[in-house]
């Protein structure tokens, strides 16, 4: 029955809260930079990503654009609104777990406390995990996945990535789910590389992007007396 109750109140809230665009810039709070508790305000490069991305998408990017969060609210938003939706995450490496889930958590945590009453206490089989099991709905981080259906999946920093760990998990994910591939450069030859250039060259199902460092405005510096 409770399930049934809330179900029925996210699908009302739904009707309302329509867009995933409104959802994340009004919903979901972030800590920034200055490590301020800052409702989230997409930047130029998240919004870019928001309004050409589909379903299979390469970013090329430099550091501190926001491209992983902008990615793990995206999951997370998709997790709360959705049943049976699996997002997972996958780390480069074992370190950068907490660092990758310690945003999803955040954003959790601060969420109204209303809408968290109909949404329901996810519980967690892992501490790096978030899940709805009543909704059969949860978001991840991981190394790699080797079994389950995932409708989302997340690469950070892909060059960095064993390609063991990419093939184990690639299967996971249906056709018509979405697979996050974004990375720093990390040399040529690897397989972030090779599927960039494929991508580029459309030669592949997946669309590239690549943010340069003039995208971020901190990046820059001003000019004038030189």
């Amino acid at each position: 029955m409770e399930m049934e109750q809330n179900s029925e109140a996210l699908s009302r809230l739904t009707n309302s809260f329509a867009k995933q665009e409104w959802r994340t810039s009004n919903l979901y709070r972030i800590s920034d930079k200055n490590s301020q508790n800052v409702l989230y305000d997409p930047n130029a490069v998240q919004k870019d990503l928001t309004e050409k991305g589909g379903n299979r998408i390469l970013v090329l990017k430099a550091r501190q654009q926001g491209v992983s969060t902008k990615f793990e609210l995206d999951g997370l938003d998709e997790v709360l609104w959705n049943n049976n939706y699996w997002c997972a995450i996958i780390a480069h490496h074992h370190k950068t777990l907490d660092i990758l889930f310690t945003k999803i958590q955040f954003a959790w945590d601060n969420l109204d406390y209303e809408l968290k009453q109909i949404i329901g206490e996810p519980k967690s089989d892992n501490k790096y995990e978030l899940h709805w099991r009543d909704r059969n709905s949860r978001i991840y981080v991981s190394l790699e996945v080797l079994g389950g259906t995932n409708q989302r999946v997340h690469f950070s920093e892909y060059a960095l990535i064993d390609e063991t760990r990419i093939s184990n998990t690639m299967p996971t994910v249906p056709p018509n789910g979405k697979i996050v591939k974004e990375s720093t450069p990390f040399g040529t030859g690897n397989k972030f590389y090779r599927d960039y250039i494929a991508a580029k060259a459309g030669e592949s199902n997946e669309q590239a992007f690549f943010f340069e460092w003039w995208w971020s405005p901190e990046y820059r510096a001003d000019a004038k007396g030189i």
